[in-house]
C-alpha cells in the first residue's frame, strides 16, 4: 500500500526504480540538498524491487513510495498524488546521470529562462554507455521531431529533466511505461513550452539493464507515430496521402502513355490501381483536414478550461 503522507518541498526529485541497489544510494546521496536556498527532496517510487533498493534509498535519505501499478509513466503519475512541489526533476536510479548536475537543470527554471530543461547525453559520455543501435534510434526519433514540429531536439529520450509543476500539469500524459519521456517531449512541444537542452555527462549504468533495444525501440516508435498523428494530423495524413498519390503516378503514366501513343489501353489493371491510389490519397487528405479541425476545437476547449480553472 502507498503511504498517504503528503510530501512537501520546493523541488522534488522523482526517481522510479526497479532493482537498482547498485546505484540508488549514490544517486540520492550526491543530490544537492538545496538549490538557491530551495530545499530538494528525493522521492523514490519503487516498482516492487526484489533486492535492497528500498532499504538503500531510505538509508540515503529519500522518501520511498511503493508503486501499486507497473511502468515508469505510471510511477510518475502515482508520485504526483503524494507530493506538493513547485518544481519537478526526473532522474533514473541506475547511476547513469550525475546527480550533482541538478542545479544546472533547475536554475534556468528559477530564472525564467526555460519552461523545461533536458540533459542531453550525446556530447559527453562514458565509452559504451550508449550502444550504436540506441544512438541511431535516438537520431531517427529526433529527426522525426524536427521534421514534424520544426524543433531541433537532440535527445528526446533523456531521462534527466526538470519542469515546473504548473507546466507539467498542463501536459496530457497517458503513457504508463518508459515511453513517458517521448510523451513529455511531444506534449511540451504541443504546448509551446520553452525547452532548453543542457549537455551533461552520461555514465555507464550500474547493474543489469532492463531494456530490450529492438522491442523497446519499436514501442517508442509506435508511441511517437501515434502522438504525431494526434498532434499534427494535417502533416501526418498529408504525408501519408502523398505516398499513395506518388505511388499512383507510375500506373497512371503508363495508362496515359498507352492511350496517347497506341490509342488504346493495354494494361487495364494499371487503370484500376492508379484510380484506387488517387482516391485513397484524396480520402486520407480529407481525413487529415477533419482531424485537424477536431484538434483545433479541442485546443480551444483546453484553453478555456485552463482559464476557468485558474480564476
Amino acid at each position: 500500500m502507498l503511504r498517504m503522507r503528503l510530501i512537501k518541498a520546493p523541488i522534488c526529485v522523482l526517481i522510479p526504480t526497479l532493482n537498482e541497489e547498485a546505484a540508488i544510494f549514490d544517486v540520492i546521496r550526491t543530490l544537492p540538498k538545496r538549490v538557491k536556498g530551495l530545499k530538494v527532496k528525493a522521492v523514490v517510487i519503487d516498482g516492487n524491487s526484489q533486492d535492497r533498493t528500498v532499504a538503500r534509498a531510505k538509508k540515503a535519505g529519500a522518501f520511498v513510495l511503493r508503486q501499486t501499478t507497473e511502468g515508469k509513466g505510471a510511477a510518475i503519475q502515482e508520485a504526483l498524488e503524494h507530493i506538493q512541489c513547485d518544481y519537478l526533476v526526473f532522474i533514473d536510479g541506475d547511476g547513469t546521470y550525475v546527480s550533482e548536475d541538478l542545479p544546472k537543470l533547475v536554475l534556468p527554471l528559477l530564472e525564467k529562462k526555460a519552461d523545461m530543461t533536458v540533459a542531453t547525453r550525446l556530447k559527453r559520455q562514458d565509452a559504451g554507455s550508449i550502444t550504436v543501435f540506441n544512438t541511431l534510434g535516438n537520431v531517427a526519433f529526433n529527426w522525426l521531431i524536427r521534421f514534424f514540429y520544426g524543433q531541433n531536439i537532440t535527445d528526446m529520450l533523456s531521462g534527466y529533466r526538470a519542469i515546473s509543476r504548473k507546466k507539467f500539469d498542463d501536459l496530457n500524459l497517458v503513457s504508463r511505461a518508459f515511453e513517458v519521456e517521448t510523451e513529455i517531449t511531444i506534449e511540451a512541444l504541443r504546448n509551446h513550452l520553452r525547452i532548453l537542452e543542457i549537455p551533461l555527462y552520461y555514465k555507464r549504468r550500474k547493474g543489469q539493464t532492463k531494456l530490450n533495444p529492438i522491442h523497446d525501440g519499436l514501442r517508442i516508435f509506435k508511441t511517437l507515430v501515434l502522438m504525431i498523428r494526434d498532434t499534427k494530423p494535417l502533416y501526418f495524413f498529408g504525408l501519408l496521402g502523398a505516398v499513395f498519390f506518388v505511388f499512383g503516378l507510375w500506373p497512371a503514366s503508363l495508362v496515359l502513355y498507352e492511350k496517347l501513343v497506341l490509342g488504346y489501353v493495354v494494361h487495364l489493371p494499371s487503370t484500376i490501381l492508379a484510380a484506387f491510389s488517387f482516391l485513397l490519397a484524396i480520402q486520407i487528405w480529407a481525413l487529415g483536414f477533419l482531424a485537424d479541425m477536431e484538434l483545433k476545437d479541442t485546443q480551444r476547449l483546453e484553453k478555456l478550461l485552463r482559464k476557468s480553472m485558474r480564476r
